[in-house]
This record gives C-alpha cells, sequence and structure tokens, in this order.
C-alpha cells in the first residue's frame, strides 16, 4: 500500500520485491492495481542477478517483524545503498547507526520514511561505513568471539 500510494503521487522507481512464496493478499493487490507494470516479484535469484540489483536499487525496504541477523541488511549498506527497516530489538543493535527505523504496523510512518530515503538516498553513501569497517563489525572472526565470552560466562 505505502508503494502503491507514493507511485500513485509521482514517485518514479519501480518495485522489486524478492519474495518467493508472497501471500494471496499481497499478489491480489498487486494484480488489481494499474501500477502492476512497476512492482516485480521475483521468487529467487542468483548471486549475479542479486549484485545487481542492489546496484541498481534505490534503497531496500526490509519489513521484518521476526529475524535473526538481516542479512539483506548488511548487503544493503555494503552498496551504500539506505534502508528502512522494522524497529525491532535486534536490527537496533545491529543497525541503530546505519538504518531508518520504521514502526510497520504504521503505515503513515512507513511512507514518510520511504518518502525521505527517495528524496535523500544519494547522501547516504557518505554516512554509510565502507566495506572495511564493516568487515571489522560483522566478521565471523568477530562473531565466534563473542560466543566464545558467552560460553564462558
Amino acid at each position: 500500500n505505502c508503494y502503491l500510494h507514493a507511485a500513485a503521487q509521482g514517485v518514479d522507481n519501480d518495485l522489486v520485491l524478492i519474495w518467493r512464496h508472497p501471500p494471496a493478499r499481497v499478489v491480489d493487490l498487486l494484480s488489481d492495481s494499474p501500477l502492476r507494470k512497476r512492482v516485480h516479484l521475483i521468487p529467487t535469484v542468483t548471486d549475479d542477478e542479486l549484485r545487481d540489483l542492489y546496484c541498481a536499487a534505490t534503497g531496500l525496504l526490509f519489513p521484518s517483524f521476526y529475524e535473526g541477523f538481516g542479512l539483506p541488511i548488511l548487503e544493503s549498506i555494503a552498496f551504500k545503498k539506505p534502508v528502512i527497516v522494522s524497529d525491532i530489538p535486534v536490527f537496533r543493535e545491529l543497525f541503530a547507526d546505519f538504518a531508518l527505523f520504521s514502526t510497520l504496523n504504521n503505515n503513515g510512518n512507513l511512507r514518510g520514511l520511504v518518502e525521505e530515503l527517495l528524496q535523500t538516498h544519494k547522501s547516504w553513501a557518505e554516512k554509510l561505513p565502507n566495506s572495511d569497517s564493516l568487515d571489522a563489525k560483522f566478521s565471523y572472526e568477530n562473531a565466534a568471539k563473542k560466543l566464545d565470552e558467552v560460553i564462558r560466562q
């Protein structure tokens, strides 16, 4: 609904959804929309296709209520793309400095964040960390050290 509203207001961006099994209500909403040709439902992608999608993307919307880590968020940040994520504790802990946070049960909040992302996406590249600092923060070695610390406690 948020995208359909933004597109009706003149937003030129297409919406790409990588979603293996979208709910019937989403498919129905899109099939009934005059904007259906601007919404691309893709069930799976190869690594090369995913890289190309990140390179072409304006940003990432990751509306997950339950998530263990959020690898697509980290990938988007690595490609210097802004992200809007669910305002859930794991994302606050991991991505507080790198993301816009949405209360996903509030369409007005999400709509405002999408509008902000579309207006400011080019300046995000300067705000987001480079891949070296991402590697330092999210490396397997650091994860193993933290896990070891927790086990030893």
